[in-house]
């Protein structure tokens, strides 16, 4: 048997972790919190295999899924998909972890712990040394299989789940460069300038507030499919108080891909219902992935004005969520392109003349020459 380096690859790494671990084992003590630990790694692992299959034949791919103590692993090299649609499943599947884990805290109300516990999520991509094993196989022929990932960046994946504990959101955190690659899916993200123990006094690192994911849950499991439905769909009650942003995010994702999944009049009516009571709660909102939901909606009934309007308070107010952004840059392309003089278009000029005028610097500069022609052809 011989190991070797084979190559330097991109990888997808991503660390979860229980946060304030040994303040639970305090409180439950010894035999009740490795109980409820057990129950967190088999739901780590049962999700994480769904989301990335592990390979065992390791030829072509190498996947790893592992759960140790409190903490969670997952390395995934796959060429055949890319980068950004593996950062993407890692934060579906963070996403459905944690309400996962949420859901079976509340199927397990008889032996609740007296706080809820809760988990960060550190996600990176960046390179890795590919290690691989040759060895001879039945038939005595040498074969070589990945054995495992090596490097830096494992290491600064950690770091970036270890922020985690500074979270207010949903305690996801991605690395610059994992932000990068999904930056244009309709995911709310908050920057933040840290101090990573070993790596660098002043780096950046983005918590996840909220998310629209199209096709939760992705569980394989039937029954549990079921019940994580009904839990965040078809029976969540809907109240006025704004939920935890990232909860937000999560149940409208649920109720839209059940909307659009159900073939029945009588379930697509309710799966409607239930998403204009969530998207409408309130006249005031606050939440950014429910104002981007309304403004879609507006635009979906030809009321353009409406939509621009969301899409600028989404804008301003969270100008890392790109997808809002492009949006907001479509609708008034749009409208620029309606010939005869109208109060749309003169709305659409005064958004783009007041983003060049007041916001220019949360602007790129392919979206300011896009503006800049917007007004020019408003004008």
């Amino acid at each position: 048997m011989s190991l070797d380096v084979s190559s330097i690859i991109g990888a997808l790494l991503i660390f979860v972790d229980i946060i304030e671990s040994s303040k639970f084992s305090s409180i439950l003590g010894p035999m009740e919190y490795a109980k409820k630990l057990l129950n967190l790694q088999q739901t780590f692992e049962r999700v994480g295999k769904d989301y990335f299959p592990v390979d065992e034949e390791r030829l072509v791919r190498y996947c790893q899924v592992r759960s140790r103590g409190d903490e969670g692993t997952i390395f995934c090299w796959d060429p055949e998909i890319s980068s950004c649609n593996l950062v993407y499943k890692a934060i579906k599947f963070a996403f459905e972890l944690k309400a996962s884990i949420d859901l079976e805290m509340m199927c397990d109300r008889q032996n609740a712990a007296p706080c809820q516990m809760k988990i960060g999520v550190g996600i990176h991509y960046g390179d890795v040394a590919l290690i691989t094993k040759t060895d001879k196989d039945k038939e005595g022929i040498n074969r070589s299989r990945i054995d495992r990932l090596e490097g830096y960046n494992i290491n600064y994946a950690k770091r970036v789940e270890s922020c985690s504990r500074m979270g207010r959101y949903s305690k996801i955190f991605l690395s610059e460069s994992a932000k990068q690659l999904i930056q244009y899916e309709p995911i709310v993200m908050v920057e933040n300038r840290v101090d990573l123990k070993g790596i660098g006094a002043d780096e950046l690192v983005y918590e996840v507030r909220s998310a629209f994911l199209p096709g939760l849950p992705e569980t394989k499991d039937k029954v549990f499919a079921q019940k994580f439905i009904k839990a965040y769909g078809s029976e969540y009650k809907i109240t006025a108080d704004n939920e935890e942003s990232w909860v937000n995010g999560l149940v409208l994702s649920v109720l839209d891909s059940r909307l659009k999944a159900v073939k029945t009049k009588k379930l697509k009516v309710m799966y409607s219902d239930k998403l204009s009571e969530l998207g409408w709660r309130n006249i005031y909102e606050e939440d950014p992935v429910i104002m981007y939901w309304r403004a879609r909606q507006y635009h979906d009934d030809g009321q353009l004005t409406l939509s621009l309007e969301y899409y600028r308070g989404i804008v301003k107010n969270h100008p890392f969520f790109v997808a809002a952004r492009i949006r907001l840059a479509s609708v008034l392309w749009e409208i620029s392109k309606q010939k005869q003089p109208n109060s749309n278009r003169v709305f659409a000029y005064n958004i783009a003349k007041e983003f060049l005028d007041h916001f220019r610097a949360i602007l790129n500069d392919d979206e300011k020459t896009e503006f800049e022609n917007i007004v020019n052809n408003l004008n």
